[in-house]
Parts: structure tokens; C-alpha cells; sequence
């Protein structure tokens, strides 16, 4: 049966079918696009025989191609709509196992295409993990969280031969890092079903990997692919089968898969060197090693370490003065910024962070004991939504902070912005140096913040910048890139309860 889409101007005494669409199965409404005052327009449906997330900013008049289905994550989509209060996002709804967004930077609909919806984090799983399946599934696979168990459903051919197919519960991971998790159920849908603990450098099917896993009927196993769409290896494990528990870790390009009968004494079965990205994907993997059926797998224990800086929780917000005085800045985590760009001289910073529902703090403590000839400035860069891209999005920022000023300038990728509204920073000369306190509104950077959610983060000091020579201190990047490039950023987890 076809599903046409009509509009009425007249209460429904009347109804006119909207041109060009040939099938719309879902549609709803979000903020107008540009200088337009009529909602935006979102449809899952088929325009010009092409079946689609499509979007219309002119009442229907044209529309653009937000994604194509049915495409992996895409293949059951059950409800689509718009963001109300952000111009161009979209939400799809996924057969109700979760849901994914996009955004577009587009102001009308002038048929250029915009980008493809990004996952967000299940409806029930937390953050920072997120959902989804990975290549051509035969069922929608999905993922929860309850009573401190990881559930994870997977159909799929195979986690193998360049290729793969199944369900990913994931986070992102800067650096090193190591999950562990014990697989305490999982499904005899093949003896090659698999369920376990994985490391993987993008979300495509093709990308390098290294995964430590349990089968119904082949045991254990530490597989890997150390180049993109490359050929697959494995080493054989322990004669093992679930419950039973898994761990992986990163060092440096060094992937080493471990098991345990009781999580305390492991048992190394494989290691690989692979030439991974700094940002990669570190979580729960499960294949049903057959596309017409799913496999449920649970997994419990599950904890992830990484190298993530910690934001305290702030029970009193600090006094925006400068001062290190504040109870949080006694109890927060120093870090340091030890990477150097050029040649300052009798020149170090570190950096603590603070959280609460209205702000983000920032403390950095500079010694620099000729600051006062000359002006500093502290850069702050921040990744918001943590999608980890390689390239500045509106959610990217990078903020200035000079030693000689109260005026905080903003850029995003190289281009000045006006995003500022809230923000409020000092300075206050101590021995040897200076300090720089900062606040941030959370409703400045366009996101709620929770306990346990991570952001990337990084932190540049440059002395004397005055002198157009770029002598800096900076926290996470190697080289001087943060300005155009997140990926290079580290990472920062919310603490909290």
C-alpha cells in the first residue's frame, strides 16, 4: 500500500497532495531553515524513486536528501522529526531499539544534499556508549542497560574476511585504554557466534580492529585486521566458553587480548601492533555468525579505563576571581601541559577542570615569571558533543583568554565567532606566574551535562603571543592543530553520581 502525504489549509475540509512525493511513511516538523517562518518539513519517505530521510524548508515546494535506507542503521525506521529549537536536526527513530540525529549546516532547501545522520547514544544505554549495527545486517540489532548488565542483540555473518556484520555497543577512546567485561550469557545461534570485547579504529565495515572473544563451539579467541579492509587473522584461545571473561588493551599500536575464569588472574592469548588513529572505539561486539537470526548476549563487570582527565563535581561554584581558594580546585585533578610547540623559555602550565548543571570551570596555573612584560594567552578548545571529527563543526570551539585582558574571543576552525554569551574568566598574578579561572555555560556550548559524560578537551598556553611567535605549552596535541582539527583533542569524563 502506498502512503501519500497531503496538506490542508482549510482545517481538512479540504486535502492537496504534496507534490513530487511519491510515499512519505512518516513525517513531522522542526525549526523553520534560514529567514523562512513555516517549519521545516521531515519525511521518511520516496522522492523521485529514491526512498530516504528527506527534508523541505519552502513548504514542500523542493526537498533534500538528509540519508538514503534502507543502509545498515537505517533499515527500520519507525518515526522521524525535527528539533524545534536547532535549525536542520533531524531525529529517526529506529524500530524502537534507539534512535540517531543529524545535523545540517544548510539554511534552505535549495537541493544540496546534507550530511548523514550521526548515532547518538541509545535510549537506554548511557552516556558516554552508544549503539549501533555495523554492515549489512539481516535484523536490527540493539543495546540496553539494566541492573549493571549490558544486553546486547546481533544478527550478522560474521566479524571477519574484510567485512563485518554485527551490533557494537561503543564509547569513544583517546590513546590508550582497556575494557573489561565478562560475556555471562550468550546464544547458540553457530559455533562461531561470537561475543567479547573489541577495539576498532572507525565505525566502517572494513576498518582495523582487534577484538578478544568467546564462541559457543570454538572457545575463546583474539582476532584482528591491522589495515583497513586488509585480511583478517585470529590466534586460538583457551577452550573456554560464557560465562567468562574477556579483556582488551591499547599501549601505544600494541592490541593484547587476555581471559579469566574469575577476572583477577588473566591469561594472555594473542597481542598485534596496529597503526590505529589517536581516536578510536573501544567497547562490546556481538555477531550471531548468522544474518537470518539474533543473538543475545549479556555482559556484566564491564569497565573501561582510558587516559581521560577528570572534571569534578562542583558542590559550591567557585568564585569567578582568579583564586585557586575554592574547595573544588583542593579535591579537582591537575594535569600538565607537557607538550611543547617552539622554544618558551622558564615556561609551565597546568590545567584543573570543575563541573556543575549551569557551567564547565577551568583553572590554569602558568609560571611565567615575565609575564608582566609581555602578555600570555590561554587557548581552550572543546569538542562538546565528543564526535571526535576531523574537521570544526558549529559544535566546535576554541576560545582566547589573554593575560592583559577581560575580553574572551571565540573561533571555530579559523573563523571568528560570536559564541560567548555567559562567559566570564579572570586573572590574578600569584608567585612566579598567574592564574586564569574560567566559566562556561553549558547552554553556550548547546548541551546538558550529566554525570559520566565525556567531552573532548584541550588546553594551549602561549607565551608572549604578542610577538607572533608561536613558543606554547599544550595539554593533549602533539603539534599545533587543535585549531582546525578535534580529533587531536583529549578527552574529559564528568564525575559525579
Amino acid at each position: 500500500m502506498a502512503h501519500r502525504h497531503y496538506y490542508t489549509t482549510n482545517k481538512g475540509d479540504s486535502w492537496v497532495k504534496v507534490s513530487g512525493v511519491q510515499q512519505a511513511k512518516a513525517f513531522g516538523f522542526g525549526k523553520a531553515l534560514g529567514s523562512s517562518t513555516y517549519p521545516a518539513v521531515y519525511i521518511n519517505g520516496q522522492i523521485n524513486g529514491q526512498w530516504g530521510i528527506w527534508r523541505s524548508g519552502n513548504q514542500g515546494t523542493t526537498w533534500d536528501l538528509v540519508s538514503i535506507y534502507p543502509a545498515g542503521i537505517y533499515d527500520s525506521v519507525s518515526t522521524v522529526n525535527g528539533d524545534m529549537n536547532i535549525a536542520g536536526r533531524v531525529y529517526v527513530g529506529l524500530g524502537g531499539n534507539g534512535y540517531v540525529y543529524g545535523d545540517s549546516s544548510a539554511t534552505g532547501s535549495e537541493g544540496t544534499p546534507v550530511a548523514t545522520p550521526s548515532p547518538l547514544p541509545n535510549s537506554k544505554l548511557l552516556s558516554p556508549w552508544q549503539d549501533g549495527d555495523i554492515g549489512a545486517v539481516g535484523q536490527t540489532g540493539s543495546a540496553t542497560y539494566t541492573n549493571s548488565t549490558f544486553t546486547v542483540n546481533s544478527s550478522g555473518t560474521d566479524i571477519w574476511n574484510g567485512s563485518d556484520q554485527f551490533n557494537y555497543a561503543y564509547q569513544h577512546l583517546n590513546g590508550d585504554g582497556t575494557i573489561v567485561a565478562r560475556v555471562a550469557s550468550m546464544q547458540n545461534t553457530d559455533s562461531w557466534a561470537k561475543a567479547g570485547v573489541m577495539i576498532r579504529e572507525t565505525l566502517n565495515v572494513d576498518a582495523s580492529y582487534a577484538d578478544m572473544v568467546i564462541t559457543p563451539g570454538h572457545g575463546a579467541n583474539f582476532q584482528w585486521r591491522a589495515t583497513t579492509g586488509g585480511t583478517d587473522a585470529y590466534t586460538p584461545g583457551s577452550a573456554v566458553s560464557a560465562p567468562y571473561w574477556v579483556k582488551l588493551t591499547r599501549a601505544g599500536n600494541t592490541l593484547t587480548g587476555y581471559t579469566s575464569t574469575d577476572g583477577s588472574s588473566w591469561t594472555q592469548e594473542g597481542s598485534v601492533t596496529i597503526a590505529m588513529a589517536n581516536s578510536v572505539y573501544i567497547g562490546l561486539a556481538v555477531t550471531a555468525h548468522n544474518n537470518s537470526a539474533l543473538n543475545s548476549a549479556t555482559f556484566d563487570n564491564v569497565t573501561v579505563s582510558d587516559s581521560a582527565a577528570q572534571a569534578a563535581s562542583a558542590a559550591t561554584a567557585p568564585a569567578i576571581d582568579g583564586s585557586s581558594s575554592d574547595a573544588v580546585w583542593s579535591t579537582a585533578a591537575s594535569y600538565t601541559l607537557a607538550n611543547t610547540l617552539g622554544s618558551p623559555s622558564g615556561f609551565s602550565a597546568s590545567y584543573q577542570s570543575a563541573w556543575d548543571k549551569t557551567n564547565l570551570y577551568v583553572l590554569v596555573k602558568v609560571q611565567d615569571a615575565s609575564y608582566a612584560a609581555h602578555a600570555d594567552l590561554v587557548e581552550l578548545y572543546l569538542d562538546p558533543t565528543y564526535d571526535v571529527g576531523t574537521a570544526y563543526d558549529s559544535r566546535d570551539m576554541q576560545y582566547q583568554f589573554p593575560s592583559n585582558s577581560t575580553t574572551v574571543t571565540q573561533y571555530s576552525g579559523g573563523q571568528k565567532g560570536t559564541n560567548t554569551t555567559g562567559i566570564t574568566f579572570a586573572n590574578q598574578a600569584v608567585s612566579g606566574g598567574y592564574q586564569v579561572e574560567i566559566a562556561i555555560p553549558w547552554s553556550t556550548l548547546g548541551v546538558t551535562p550529566a554525570a559520566h559524560m565525556s567531552f573532548g578537551l584541550d588546553l594551549d598556553v602561549w607565551q608572549d603571543f604578542g610577538s607572533g611567535v608561536k613558543n606554547k605549552v599544550i595539554w593533549h596535541a602533539n603539534a599545533d592543530t587543535d585549531w582546525n582539527n578535534p580529533s587531536v583533542f583529549g578527552s574529559v569524563t564528568l564525575q559525579g553520581s
